[in-house]
């Protein structure tokens, strides 16, 4: 087993940290999205919970397609 250089763990810290941040913004962005309408007409109340699992879902596909690069 070979051993990483500082700079190798260094990338791999940077990149989950880009992984994560990218993807709770894309999941935020989501969320409102689908969120928003409530605001504006009255909606059934699982509409909240369904943009939070899309949000989610958001969320887990952009951060496994960043570190699967």
């Amino acid at each position: 087993m070979a051993t990483r250089t500082p700079a190798e763990r260094d990338a791999v810290t940077v990149e989950t940290g880009y992984a994560c941040v990218t993807g709770a913004l894309l999941g935020l962005a989501v969320f409102l999205l689908l969120a928003a309408p409530v605001l504006v007409w009255p909606m059934p109340a699982f509409w909240l919970t369904a943009a939070g699992w899309a949000g989610g879902a958001v969320f887990c596909a952009r951060v496994v397609r960043v570190l699967r690069r």
